[in-house]
Formats: C-alpha cells, structure tokens, sequence
C-alpha cells in the first residue's frame, strides 16, 4: 500500500495582509503604543531564529511604522536634550531662560502628541482613512532580512517551532481528534464479508481535499506544511544551511516523503485554512493520515486566531478632530511634565545609547551560544500575530462563525473518509460511532453543572449530524 504525499493545493483568495484589520491596528499602535512598538522590533531582533507565521500582517509595514515612529520619538528627544544643554549654559547669566526653555518644551510636547494621535494615528489608520495602497519604503539591512525571511515563512512549507507545540503561528487550540481503523476489516453485507480493496493515501488525501474544496466557504485555501523542532534541524543541512543564520523555509518535497515514518521529528501536515472577519479572525485545520501496518490513523488539530488585543485597537476611540478643551488640557500636563522631561532627557539618551550597545552583546552571545551549543534551538515559540492577539473573542458572531467553520469543515471531512473506506469495501462501524462523538464535541460537567453546545439525553439518543454514505450532495 503506498503512502506518496499529495501536492500542495493552493486555493489563495483570502484577504491580502496589507488590508487586514490586525495590520490596520498595528501600524497606529506603532505611534500609540511604545511598548508594543518596542516588542515587535524585539521580535525580529535576532538574525538566528525563525520568527512563526504571522498570519494576516503586513510586516513591512508595520515594520516600516514602526521605525518612523521611533525616529520621530527620537527627534523629540534630541530637542528636549538641546534645550537642557542650552538653559543649563545660559541660566547663570539669564535665569528666565529655564521659563522660555520649559515652554518651549510643552509646546514640542503638544505638537509632537497632535500630530501623532490625530494627524498621523487618527488620520491614517482609521476604519475611513487606512489607505494600505501606500508604497512600502526600504528598511535597514538587519530589519529587513528579518522582514523578508518572516513573509517566505508564511509562503514556505516549513514551521520551524521551539516550544512544546509545533503549532506556531496557527493560533491556540480549537479542539482536537483522532482515531484509528482497521483497514483490513471488510464491509459486511448480506451475512457476507467483502474483501477490502488496496489504496494508496494520496487517493484519500484528493478524496478529502477535492469535498473540502467544493463546501463554498469564501476564502478557504489549503497547503501542505512540515513541522520540526528547533533543536533538531543541526544534523538536516537542508534546512539549516547556515548553522549561524535562520533555517529554511522551504523543505523539498522528496525529503518529507523519505522521512514519513522514520523521522520522528518531522511531521507533515495538511492545513485548510479559513479567515474571517476582515482578517481578524481565523480558523485552521490540520490534519495527516497514516497508514501502520493494517491500520489507518486520522489525525486532526483545530487551531485559531483570536482578535487584537484591546489595547491595540485605541486608534478606533481618537476623534478625527479634537475638542478644544480635550487640548486645553493636555497642554496644561505638558507644561506640568516638560521641565520633568528636559532633566531627563540626558539619561534617555543614554539609556538609548547603552541599551543599543547591550544588543549588539547579545547578538554576539548568541552566536557563541550557537557554536558551542549543538543543540541551540531556531525555532519561534511565538508569533507576532499570536503576540499581540486576544485572549478571546471581541464578538459574539466571532465565536459563532469559528463554531460554524468547525462543525461544517469536520462533518465533511468525516463523511469523506467514511464514504472512500465504504467505496473501498472498508467496515467503517467504527469510524461512525467516532464521528458521532467529533461532531458532538463541547459538553462539559463540571461541580454539578452541564455547560454543552450539543446535548442528547436518554436511551439511545444520539446528537448526530452524519449524513447517509453516498447520499450526501456537494454544494
């Protein structure tokens, strides 16, 4: 029985990342948000480790935000500096210069927040006025291989992962299943046994993918992709031809298939994925079949992507024009913290100044690390979509529709396999009491309370959403 891998099928009509509300949020963060705009820069800091699949984001240009934002806190910074060098040269022979020079700096403060909340985060990001058809501008080298190497991850069929879970980048756990049949049991019919015919996995691999294909959901598109762990790809030089920069991206095809079965740290995986919600949400199936001996496993991992994080979406709560007293007021903090900041600003620099001279020791120490570690692990254990992602989900209808996409998506892959193995004179009694617990999955007891999605109640109730093999209709 052979077990030759099915091609790659690519059914890409889902929303373009640079239109994508998560890429939207993020770009206004990288002015609003100084921490967030320090973690992302963060994130794609390291020139030896993967960065996950960051579904539905635009990194250049959050990237490119980013930069400008930092550069634009910079200038602010440099200004504040030079008016405390020049109030403490000039104060001994003109003491009202400290007053000049501290309104001066609220005023820096004033126009410097203005244009960050309202003209540029408020002007450009906003639900009417995010215009992602804006050109691209070139990043800094390092930036830029990190940007370049995280968009051929998201286009690659290798996942390169350095935690636990090998799922990086396909969002937390939905729900998972999985079960195993003999395929050497025949059908019975008639009081007779029939003689199960020989297959070959790709003929159910098309089987399911050609059915999941004809479901009509707006935007599915599936690919195949590899799994390895970070700490394992030392002895694949295929996949880590640098051992000091990042691991592949992409795993040939005949490798994957040589090491199916042998290679317990390679895994391949189907993956059918569906966005929704403009990209802000999104749920991915993976799943792999395997035949061992007489038997054939069925594997599947539910995985989804959950809103941004609230306190990236602020750019939605700033008015195109502000009120005159909301300004009012905040010139008055400004003057209160300006002469604050200016006394300050010498050490800022120097934190700067320090910090960047800490990252350049980091990056040295890891790349002796590397040489003196053999198993140094590459991989993501996050990310950035995943980082900046929400616990759950920011609308009612959000859950609703992943509920959908899972309940529609597992009835017909399990009414798949169960009509090939039935049409391959295959005994599927099995498979069909398996299902009947897949599709009724999500009741829950717990201290004496029933919290369920489907419940069935009484002698020989059953919740069941198979459809009769061989009847069912593609839509």
């Amino acid at each position: 029985m052979q077990t030759t891998a099915t091609p790659p099928v690519a059914r890409e009509t889902h929303l373009s990342p640079d239109r994508s509300e998560p890429t939207r949020y993020l770009c206004a963060s990288a002015y609003l948000n100084p921490v967030f705009r320090s973690q992302f820069l963060a994130h794609l800091s390291s020139p030896y480790h993967t960065l996950g699949r960051a579904y539905g984001l635009d990194l250049h240009r959050i990237a490119q935000h980013c930069l400008k934002a930092e550069r634009r806190l910079i200038d602010k910074e440099l200004v504040l500096f030079g008016l405390f060098v020049m109030c403490g040269l000039n104060f001994a022979h003109n003491p009202q210069i400290l007053t000049a020079s501290c309104l001066i700096a609220a005023i820096v403060l004033q126009v410097n927040d203005y244009v960050v909340r309202y003209k540029i985060a408020a002007g450009k990001f906003s639900r009417n006025t995010f215009a992602p058809s804006e050109p691209l501008e070139p990043l800094p080298p390092r930036i830029n291989d990190a940007v370049q190497h995280a968009e051929q991850e998201q286009v690659g069929n290798l996942v390169v992962y350095g935690g636990f879970l090998p799922f990086v980048g396909f969002g937390s756990s939905v729900k998972a299943w999985s079960f195993g049949v003999n395929i050497k049991d025949g059908k019975k019919t008639l009081g007779s046994m029939l003689k199960p015919k020989e297959f070959d996995l790709t003929q159910l691999q098309q089987k399911v993918s050609s059915s999941l294909a004809l479901l009509g959901i707006a935007g599915v598109y599936e690919e195949e992709v590899a799994f390895v762990s970070g700490t394992a790809i030392r002895s694949k030089p295929s996949l880590l031809p640098n051992i000091c920069g990042r691991p592949a991206t992409v795993i040939p095809e005949e490798e994957v298939a040589g090491a199916e079965g042998e290679d317990d740290q390679l895994r391949r995986y189907r993956c059918l994925r569906v966005p929704a919600w403009s990209g802000e949400v999104a749920v991915a199936l993976l799943y792999r079949f395997r035949v061992m001996g007489d038997n054939l496993y069925v594997e599947a991992n539910w995985r989804g992507l959950l809103p941004i994080a609230k306190q990236y979406q602020n750019v939605d709560n700033i008015p195109n024009k502000p009120r005159l007293m909301v300004l009012f007021s905040r010139f008055v903090l400004n003057v209160i913290i300006a002469p604050f900041y200016m006394a300050l600003s010498p050490f800022i620099i120097l934190i700067r100044i320090i910090n960047a001279y800490e990252g350049y020791r980091r990056r040295a120490t890891l790349k002796a690390s590397i040489l003196d570690n053999p198993l140094f692990n590459y991989g993501a254990d996050i990310s950035l979509r995943e980082r900046f992602s929400s616990d759950e989900y920011e609308k009612y209808f959000q859950y609703l529709d992943k509920e959908m996409y899972v309940k529609i998506i597992d009835r017909e892959f399990l009414d798949e396999i169960v009509n090939f193995l039935d049409e391959h004179n295959i005994d599927t009694s099995i498979i069909r009491e398996r299902a009947e617990a897949i599709l009724n999955h999500g009741v829950i007891v717990s201290g004496g309370n029933i919290n369920a999605k489907n419940v069935a109640a009484g002698q020989g109730a059953i919740a069941g959403v198979m459809k009769a093999v061989g009847s069912h209709a593609k839509g």
